[in-house]
């Protein structure tokens, strides 16, 4: 068991507005699962993309957004909402609310992809 502290993962702006802590496989201690720690503040969004060889959990611990799926479809989450992004299904997601979203990424992969379309 590796237990790790998020203050030591540095964060990094990975879209206007969106911040992310990595949580690779590596850093924590696993083989096969990642995670990114999430923040997209006010009218910020992480463009449209799709994963093209795994899933995404995502689980929705504070604020309001809208996801956007493949088949234009537009839904709005919130705190307690846990979303399963089948592979390759293209999606998104808006923060639409006034406080910043904070949301977990969850991959069953060692190395996460996204392809951005």
């Amino acid at each position: 068991m590796l237990i790790t502290n998020y203050q030591d993962v540095d964060e990094k702006e990975v879209f206007p507005g969106v911040f992310a802590r990595n949580y690779s496989a590596n850093l924590i201690g696993s083989e096969n699962v990642s995670m990114l720690d999430i923040f997209l503040k006010p009218n910020s969004e992480i463009p449209l993309h799709i994963h093209p060889s795994h899933e995404e959990i995502i689980v929705v611990l504070s604020g309001s957004l809208i996801a956007y799926v493949s088949d234009d479809q537009t839904t709005s989450i919130s705190a307690g909402n846990v979303i399963v992004v089948s592979e390759s299904q293209t999606h998104k997601v808006v923060n639409d609310g006034d406080t910043t979203a904070h949301l977990l990424g969850i991959f069953p992969t060692k190395e996460p992809e996204r392809v951005i379309v």
